[in-house]
Order: C-alpha cells, then sequence, then structure tokens
C-alpha cells in the first residue's frame, strides 16, 4: 500500500523513526467483531481498526493524556467541532476498553481519558492546496486517495474507480458481502457497483469527498 512507502519516506525525510501501530485484520474484525462489513448503521472499522489499537498503545506506553495532533485541515472546522463536543470537563477525550475479567470470567470494562486533541491546521488556516504545495518538492510518496478502498461512505462512481485500481481489494469487499445477510445500501451493492460504466474522465487528485477527506468517525 501507498501508505507504507509514505511512512518509510517520512522516516528517511525527517531522520526519525515512526512507529506503526496495528490492530486485528480486517477479516477478523469483520468476522468476529462486526458480523457483517461496516455500514452507515453499524460502523465499527473505525473504533476497532483505528481507536482501539492506538488506545492500547498509548495504554502500555504513556502514564498521563497525550496531546495528539489532529489533522483536519481549515475547512474541516465541523469535524473539529464535532470531536470537542466529546470532550470531559479535564478537555480531554476518553475511550472504553476492556481492564480486566470478572470472577465469573466476564470482561471488565474501564473508560479512560487519554487524549487532548488539537487542531494545527485549523489553528494555522492551512487548506489542501498549501499541503500539496509545500510537499511538491520533498522526497515523499503520497496516495492519491487514502483511507479503506471500499469505505461505505464513498460515492458510488468512486467505488467503481477504485475496482479499476484496486480490484484485489474491492473483490474482497464484494466476496464479504455475497456471504452476508445485510449490505451497506439496500439497493446498491458492490457487485451491482463493479458493473457500472467506467467514469473514465475521473481525477482521483481531485476527489473531495467526507471519506476521500478523512471522514470515517473520528
Amino acid at each position: 500500500d501507498a501508505i507504507v512507502y509514505t511512512i518509510m519516506d517520512l522516516e528517511q525525510y525527517m531522520g526519525r523513526s515512526i512507529d506503526i501501530v496495528l490492530g486485528p485484520s480486517f477479516d477478523y474484525v469483520v468476522e468476529n467483531l462486526g458480523g457483517w462489513l461496516p455500514n452507515k448503521l453499524h460502523r465499527y472499522c473505525t473504533v476497532e481498526m483505528k481507536l482501539r489499537p492506538l488506545f492500547r498503545h498509548w495504554s502500555k506506553t504513556c502514564d498521563a493524556p497525550v496531546e495528539m495532533h489532529i489533522g483536519f485541515r481549515a475547512n474541516e472546522q465541523r469535524r473539529a467541532k464535532t470531536m470537542n463536543e466529546r470532550l470531559n470537563d479535564d478537555g480531554l477525550l476518553e475511550f472504553k476498553d476492556i481492564v480486566g475479567q470478572h470472577p465469573s470470567g466476564r470482561n471488565k470494562w474501564a473508560t479512560t481519558a487519554w487524549q487532548k486533541p488539537v487542531f494545527p491546521l485549523i489553528r494555522d488556516g492551512i487548506f489542501k492546496d498549501t499541503i500539496e504545495q509545500f510537499w511538491r518538492d520533498k522526497p515523499v510518496r503520497f496516495a492519491a486517495l487514502n483511507n479503506c478502498v471500499g469505505c461505505f461512505h464513498r460515492n458510488p462512481v468512486l467505488l467503481r474507480q477504485m475496482f479499476d485500481e484496486h480490484p484485489h481489494k474491492m473483490e474482497w469487499f464484494a466476496k464479504q458481502e455475497r456471504g452476508r445477510t445485510k449490505g451497506f445500501w439496500a439497493d446498491t451493492k458492490y457487485d451491482i457497483i463493479k458493473h457500472h460504466r467506467s467514469q473514465l474522465s475521473l481525477d482521483l487528485s481531485e476527489w473531495e469527498g467526507d471519506c476521500d477527506s478523512g471522514h470515517c468517525g473520528l
């Protein structure tokens, strides 16, 4: 995946190592934690594949809440507002996770305050064009789009493009949906999207949608 090259390039450019935090695979999450593909009514992928692994990494390596820089751009103040609305009275985000087991064997859960989000790009008025200009002459590779290629937030036109860009990954989504009873849209399935007419003029670098700007429930 392009993001792996991005991380390696950033390590070389900055002269610093980057820890990669991994959670369980998508296959495991769908089979054991979701039961079907993430959808608008049951969106668990962000929590299980992003936040929970990151929280558990924090709990093993930190002894106090941390300041976390969130890359929302200046035009994404709505997202920052939504995140700030979830802060506790101390101005921190909380996360609920397993902390042990009861004598009965059932999991014991606790809610822990762990991060203070800050938004440096919003603070400094930085938009997408400024970011692209900054990295234009730097030796760091970036994908045209990030995030999950088959995300249910994505427009069907873009999902059809993903079948051309990432056929093996998109076939995984279609296969998952074939074997389960609940898709993310009642009338629009991955197999249907797969056979849509391709939009040959679609320029991924110009695409700007909720999912493609990182809108995945954070």
